[in-house]
């Protein structure tokens, strides 16, 4: 993929050192001046409503990590050595499944707080495409950054350093890429219905796409090795198969009696794209 050559050569180029927060800051004030563009690709792409406001509080503040020196840099037998958490470099995001927008907000969020370059592989839609163009406008002004890629294009076989799928669990494990992956079971949702106590809430959830089940046989073992691992709820009015369930249950996030689609987090997390690096320079 030729624009990853050009991602390449622009992470060689000296750096600004721009500032995270400034660099929020910017965006921020870009996402609502293009507010009514936002609110409209939204609109056209799922027919519902959003506020540009929500989408520009996510980089009200970047999160606290350990991007650069972990100590002061100092002189052994070998030379100057220093210890470093790095980017990764190129991450490419595949996305076979859905997810909100909100994820894909935080998805480019953590990787400008930990100066990681990001290709999306996901299915085009316009409030993405608006979003990227807004905040690659000012990107482009620094050398510190990549713009943010969105293609249609496979990108297990490119040269990309960390791959990030979301999607089945069980693609995942059938992935060719060769080299360091992750998996984020955002948008992949559980739901035991022990005894039925709101139709609504399973009607809502099997619209939605979330797995329901019915039958207790292997109930623990479905959930943990095909699911997600991300947010399983149970509904019941027994006590103790809700602590069971809390206790056998492998995922990140476990409701009782509450609908899974309340949970949005997209749990990626600084220190998942960072890497430890130590160089020694000789230095005699």
């Amino acid at each position: 993929m030729e624009v990853i050559e050009k991602m390449r050569k622009k992470m060689l180029l000296p750096k600004e050192e721009l500032d995270i927060k400034d660099l929020f800051v910017a965006i921020k004030k870009a996402i609502v001046q293009n507010g009514k563009l936002i609110e409209d690709c939204y609109l056209f792409d799922t027919g519902a409503s959003i506020s540009a406001k929500t989408i520009a509080d996510i980089f009200d503040r970047p999160q606290k990590n350990n991007y650069g020196n972990l100590s002061a840099p100092f002189i052994n037998d070998f030379g100057r050595v220093s210890h470093n958490m790095v980017p990764y470099g190129i991450v490419g995001v595949k996305i076979e499944g859905k997810i909100r927008l909100k994820n894909y907000i935080d998805i480019i969020k953590v990787c400008l707080e930990t100066r990681n370059s990001l290709i999306f592989q996901t299915l085009p839609g316009k409030t993405l495409d608006a979003i990227a163009k807004i905040i690659n406008d000012l990107l482009a002004q620094t050398p510190d950054f990549n713009e943010i890629v969105l293609t249609s294009q496979d990108i297990e076989k490119e040269d990309i350093d960390l791959l990030i799928y979301i999607g089945e669990k069980s693609k995942f494990q059938r992935l060719s890429f060769d080299g360091e992956k992750i998996y984020l079971g955002i948008g992949k949702y559980e739901l035991f219905v022990h005894k039925v106590l709101d139709q609504n809430l399973i009607d809502e959830a099997k619209a939605f796409g979330v797995t329901v089940y019915e039958d207790e046989k292997d109930i623990y073992k479905k959930i943990n090795t095909l699911g997600g691992n991300y947010c399983s709820a149970i509904m019941t009015d027994d006590k103790e198969k809700a602590r069971e369930f809390i206790a056998k249950v492998k995922s990140s996030y476990i409701l009782v009696n509450t609908s899974p689609l309340v949970v949005t987090e997209t749990n990626l997390f600084p220190e998942m794209l960072l890497k430890r690096k130590i160089t020694v320079i000789y230095d005699k």
